[in-house]
């Protein structure tokens, strides 16, 4: 499976794949940094495997109010 995370917060999109495929990918440690995080900013992240006979298919999702 390969599968990767697009974080996206206050309109500002970033995206990161997986770094080993299979049933628990694991992800290399990274920082993204937005410029600023303002009261009830909202960030989400989405997980989406892509696989060359389908395109991205959504996983699961979360949103984080903060």
């Amino acid at each position: 499976m390969s599968v990767y995370v697009k974080l996206k917060m206050d309109g500002q999109e970033e995206k990161k794949t997986s770094s080993q495929s299979g049933k628990n990918p694991k992800w290399d440690n990274e920082t993204f940094i937005f410029p600023s995080i303002a009261r009830k900013s909202q960030m989400e992240f989405s997980v989406y495997h892509k696989s060359l006979f389908s395109n991205e298919e959504l996983i699961g999702n979360a949103i984080f109010i903060f």
